[in-house]
């Protein structure tokens, strides 16, 4: 029977703050009648009407104490912290409590503290949640967890919808929380999820009053759904597509139209093909992460950190163009190691062709490299003109494939070579 146990049975269970409810013990708000013996019933009505008068802020525990000891209360000074810590206790799930202007999640034991020897540190706010913000809550948790709840009776605290959101922006990888390669609202976001330091002010006013440039008087949950809803998606893509462009721009100077499974599979094998080939260490790490890779983010995020030689979580959007013109260069260099694989003792995966045609005086000029890949359409295509081709004399022949050729080449796009640029 330690002195705090007596203070126990005699003030917080004598008084009903302590009692079984539902088959468990819990701290409970003193009722009317029998399950408010002492009469308290009023000094909790009279401290719930303190804070919702003045939700729009945080109010310090003193102001609560003052009323408590002015008529018609008269509490004396040495029981105000333990009521204190039982109102807190009994109204966890509508109030915000701040230690020197501080969000805490939970009441600790240095809160206590404070509130008996400095209460004025010790802040609570009154979190309204009115029938529009709960419905806010319940959407904006659905954005964030799946499906949404049904009725506002299950809506999630405020303080576990803001760490869910807040979790989620700092998953996000650090290039996104630099780039300016985003919609004005979504950089808007960002920044309000960056300075977020209180949920209940991120939830029901930075959030609901933001709706552009300027903030507005009243704050519309509709609105602001909408926008934390289009500016979430675009914060999370943002990443993933910036690395999509990477390798859509290295597929591309690599011959492959698209990223599929035989695409990758097919330029593994290229890669190991022409491995130590180059003699060039930077282009042999390139050849040995594009033998090693399958097209995963992971894989384009390493080789873009390689080719600008800066690892991603220090990334800015220079570096992304960067990145962008380093890998076309290296995959230029790939398949030019391809066309000379040969002298290492290699097969040749592709071939390195230059196609002139001099017709009418406009000469027009195509380089081009063609891949195992296509030899396989190259070949249907050779014998649909020799089956065409052996009923007409050489000469007509010829003249048929240049002027074939000349088509085929873009005459627009390519510039015209004179003979002596021919000679050249």
């Amino acid at each position: 029977h330690p002195p705090e146990g007596g203070l126990f049975d005699s003030i917080l269970a004598a008084a009903g703050l302590y009692r079984r409810t539902d088959d468990t013990w819990n701290f409970a708000a003193p009722d009317c009648g029998e399950r408010d013996p002492c009469h308290l019933g009023p000094t909790w009505q009279a401290a719930r009407a303190l804070l919702e008068s003045n939700s729009q802020r945080a109010v310090p525990l003193t102001e609560i104490y003052a009323i408590w000891k002015a008529p018609p209360f008269g509490i004396k000074e040495g029981l105000l912290p333990l009521l204190a810590v039982a109102f807190l206790l009994t109204e966890a799930a509508r109030t915000a409590l701040y230690r020197m202007e501080i969000f805490q999640p939970a009441l600790s034991e240095l809160d206590v503290e404070l509130l008996s020897k400095h209460p004025a540190d010790i802040r609570i706010r009154w979190v309204n949640l009115s029938d529009e913000a709960q419905r806010f809550l319940l959407a904006l948790s659905a954005l964030l967890d799946g499906p949404e709840i049904q009725t506002a009776n299950d809506a999630p605290a405020p303080l576990e919808v803001a760490r869910k959101l807040v979790a989620a922006f700092d998953r996000l990888p650090d290039w996104v929380g630099r780039t300016r390669k985003l919609s004005p609202p979504a950089q808007r976001i960002r920044r309000i999820l960056k300075q977020a330091r209180d949920p209940n002010q991120l939830l029901f006013n930075d959030i609901p009053h933001w709706l552009g440039e300027e903030q507005e008087p009243a704050p519309d949950f509709d609105k602001a759904l909408a926008l934390m809803r289009d500016g979430l998606r675009e914060l999370q893509t943002a990443y993933p597509q910036a690395l999509q462009r990477l390798q859509s721009v290295l597929l591309t100077e690599l011959g492959l139209t698209a990223s599929t499974e035989d695409a990758w599979a097919e330029l593994q094998d290229r890669a190991r093909n022409i491995r130590q080939v180059s003699g060039d260490l930077r282009m042999e790490a390139f050849v040995a992460r594009i033998a090693a890779g399958t097209g995963t983010p992971q894989d384009m995020e390493a080789l873009a950190s390689m080719a600008i030689n800066k690892p991603a979580r220090h990334w800015i959007d220079a570096d992304l163009d960067r990145a962008e013109l380093e890998l076309a260069a290296l995959a230029r260099k790939f398949v030019y190691l391809e066309a000379f694989a040969h002298v290492k003792g290699r097969q040749d995966r592709s071939q390195a062709i230059a196609l002139v045609v001099g017709l009418d005086s406009r000469p027009v000029a195509a380089e081009f490299r063609v891949n195992d890949r296509e030899q396989d359409a190259v070949a249907s295509l050779i014998r649909s003109l020799r089956s065409s081709a052996d009923s007409y004399e050489r000469h007509i022949v010829l003249t048929a494939l240049a002027q074939l050729a000349a088509e085929t080449i873009d005459i627009k796009e390519q510039p015209n070579l004179d003979a002596r640029e021919m000679q050249g």
